[in-house]
């Protein structure tokens, strides 16, 4: 298996926004919205981001920025147990993809969606005998490192909480 953090610092600016709008649609598509929301509201590690406006969360970021904050992100990721294997598996989905990856900017709202995400659930994925996977959810404390190299900065730079 492919390591996952080698994978992240392999790929180019927008292959990492690509990888990350993926793992978003990979990670919403099993875990409902209502959930992840009740995960955040309690853990106040996270309040800097959970108290955006929508307004700032329906702005797209710079191709830099998008491509900076999405390799910081997908780093942490990679780096836990729980999720890289999804990183592994978001990334088959982009590499097997007949798209032409031209558009290299990235939501605010879905890097902010997905950071409360992974910093708040508790992700158990099995591999099933005939190569599917079963995907189990429970809420999880704030995953210090991901708030400290993450949460906090980016709450920072956008005037939030933190």
């Amino acid at each position: 298996m492919q390591d996952a953090l080698a994978l992240v610092n392999s790929l180019s600016d927008s292959q990492i926004v690509e990888l990350t709008k993926e793992l978003f649609k990979t990670l919403y598509s099993h875990v409902p919205y209502k959930q992840v929301k009740q995960n955040w509201e309690s853990v106040p590690d996270v309040a800097g981001l959970a108290e955006l406006n929508s307004d700032d969360l329906k702005r797209d970021l710079p191709a830099a920025d998008s491509a900076q904050i999405s390799r910081l992100l997908l780093e942490q990721l990679a780096k836990d147990p729980e999720f890289s294997p999804v990183v592994l598996q978001s990334w088959e989905a982009v590499r097997n993809s007949d798209h032409l990856i031209l558009d290299a900017i990235i939501s605010l709202g879905l890097i902010v969606n997905l950071t409360l995400l992974v910093a708040t659930t508790k992700l158990d994925m099995r591999k099933n005998a005939d190569g599917s996977f079963q995907w189990s959810f429970s809420k999880g404390p704030a995953k210090k490192d991901l708030v400290k190299a993450i949460v906090e900065p980016f709450a920072k730079l956008l005037g939030g909480k933190g």
